[in-house]
């Protein structure tokens, strides 16, 4: 008997609905007994064991979960399922792949083995982008995803500015991506989310707050702390807590912009990620005090960030997440809530549970405001005197909103330390090589 390498090829029967008990393909055969897969070679009317191999085959218990079940039944699979390339291996070499137009996963192996075969729930953007342009096609599919909006004229209450922003769930919405390693297993500092596609770009959010090993502790470094575990959905053991601005300055000055963000931790990704990164216009307030923002519902948060203009912008590769942004991850039922508390008007606390967003600290978002209108007084000397830059100038007008820990948006002085996430738009160029966008299988791009 031949001991060179064998292919094996294993019929899980159907990508539609079939039973199976025993399947002849070419000169191999399996029966199915517990869930064990035993491997035999037809030669003539007698059967040989040439190796038994354990097959087990898990499938996702409802779409987007990223929880598995062990399969018990006669269907090997079942219409409205997908093979999940990433997860599914085999102990001791073995190769798994998947063919759509049979409904059969083949192992190449040179020995017995045990294999373990993931099945996801339903349809994927990530199985139809596979090797294509990730924005374009997002866009061009996100009706196979229910938990990606498209704001047209048409959406009521949306932003108008024909982007596609993910909104549902902190554990609803399949939007994750591994970035900065190619790691097999994606570490929970690689792991951002998508906030959604603006024009050509598709924007990511770090989905867990930073540490101060991955923005260091210079520029605007507050203090590092334990997170409260009170409303805290991510994993860290420790956070850093960094200024908006310590110096009273606008964001183009801030140390956190040029020093924590776009100069420690854009450095930390390397070359071949930063790369990946597009360069953004980053537009800072354009309002008089808190309450425009905070006694408005997600449209007019919008209008007032994006539309009427900006009294600081900045060119960068790393911001931070806008308040309509926030807004806008949760569902649309809460789009009319204001941001923060008033008598007799829902805020947005109550959508924390619909908005994959709110992570459970308060933190920092880009957005400020200029509470004294931006007019600085006439110099108190000519030019040239020494005395024509005296007076009080815009640099010392702003403070910062906060996202606070029970969800909703208030202000604070910008000198008041708090987590991070950082936000950034990939270049229009990005292909999607794999994952399904969980949390276990997050997207992963090409980096070539």
């Amino acid at each position: 008997m031949r001991t060179d390498k064998k292919v094996i090829i294993m019929a899980l029967l159907g990508f539609f609905v079939m039973p199976i008990c025993a399947v002849i393909i070419s000169n191999y055969y399996f029966s199915r007994s517990d869930r064990k897969v035993e491997v035999r070679q037809k030669i003539d009317v007698k059967d040989e064991v040439v190796g038994t191999n354990a097959l087990s085959i898990y499938l996702e218990t409802a779409e987007g979960s990223g929880e598995y079940t062990l399969s018990d039944s006669d269907v090997f699979l079942q219409d409205g399922y997908y093979f999940n390339e990433e997860k599914s291996k085999c102990e001791n070499g073995g190769l798994l792949s998947f063919d759509e137009s049979t409904g059969k996963v083949r192992m190449t192996a040179s020995a017995s083995d045990r294999c373990y075969v993931y099945f996801n729930k339903g349809p994927s953007i990530g199985k139809v982008c596979k090797n294509q342009n990730l924005a374009q096609c997002i866009k061009e599919n996100y009706t196979i995803d229910g938990s990606i909006y498209y704001h047209n004229e048409t959406l009521d209450r949306g932003a108008e500015d024909n982007s596609y922003r993910y909104a549902g769930g902190h554990d609803t919405v399949n939007n994750f991506v591994c970035f900065g390693t190619d790691a097999e297993n994606c570490p929970n500092d690689n792991l951002y989310r998508i906030i959604g596609v603006f024009g050509d770009k598709v924007k990511l959010i770090k989905y867990d707050y930073a540490t101060k090993e991955q923005f260091g502790t210079g520029g605007d470094y507050s203090r590092e702390v334990s997170p409260d575990a009170t409303y805290y959905r991510g994993s860290q053991n420790k956070v850093g807590e960094y200024y908006w601005n310590s110096a009273n300055t606008k964001w183009s000055k801030s140390k956190l912009n040029t020093v924590n963000l776009n100069g420690t931790y854009l450095n930390n990704l390397g070359t071949a990620w930063t790369n990946k990164i597009a360069t953004t216009t980053w537009n800072i307030g354009d309002t008089v005090s808190g309450w425009e923002i905070m006694f408005n519902n997600a449209k007019s948060v919008y209008n007032i960030e994006f539309v009427y203009g900006a009294y600081d912008t900045y060119e960068a590769k790393i911001g931070l997440m806008y308040v309509s942004e926030y807004f806008y991850g949760s569902l649309p039922i809460h789009w009319y809530k204001i941001a923060s508390t008033t008598a007799g008007i829902e805020d947005y606390s109550t959508a924390v549970d619909d908005n994959w967003m709110y992570m459970g600290l308060s933190e920092l978002p880009i957005s400020a405001y200029v509470y004294e209108p931006c007019e600085p007084p006439a110099p108190v000397g000519p030019a040239g005197s020494g005395e024509e830059d005296i007076f009080e100038t815009c640099d010392d007008l702003y403070n910062a909103y906060y996202i606070y820990d029970f969800g909703y948006v208030g202000t604070n002085s910008k000198d008041v330390g708090s987590p991070i996430r950082p936000t950034f738009s990939l270049i229009p160029s990005v292909e999607l090589a794999s994952g399904s966008g969980t949390k276990s299988d997050p997207f992963r791009i090409k980096l070539t």
